[in-house]
Parts: structure tokens; C-alpha cells; sequence
């Protein structure tokens, strides 16, 4: 499996998504990130 870039996350939800969801992951709230088909799925 492929990684998934930061811009391509970013085309597929818009700036302002992408930015809070940085912001939760650079200040540890997201502790699981997988893919799972289509969808990006992390645990808080």
C-alpha cells in the first residue's frame, strides 16, 4: 500500500479540515491513523 501525501489529504478535504486535523495530530490526540478503502480513519 502507498503512502498517502500530506497535499493529497489536503485536495481531498479542503485547507481549513486539513489544518484542524494537523493541529489535533501534532498535539497528540490522534493516536491511530490507518486507511481503510477510501477513508482515513484515526482514533482520539
Amino acid at each position: 500500500m502507498r503512502e498517502i501525501t500530506r497535499d493529497e489529504i489536503r485536495l481531498a478535504f479542503g485547507e481549513k479540515t486539513f489544518s484542524r486535523g494537523l493541529a489535533y495530530f501534532e498535539n497528540g490526540y490522534v493516536e491511530i491513523g490507518v486507511k481503510k478503502g477510501n477513508k482515513l480513519i484515526g482514533e482520539f
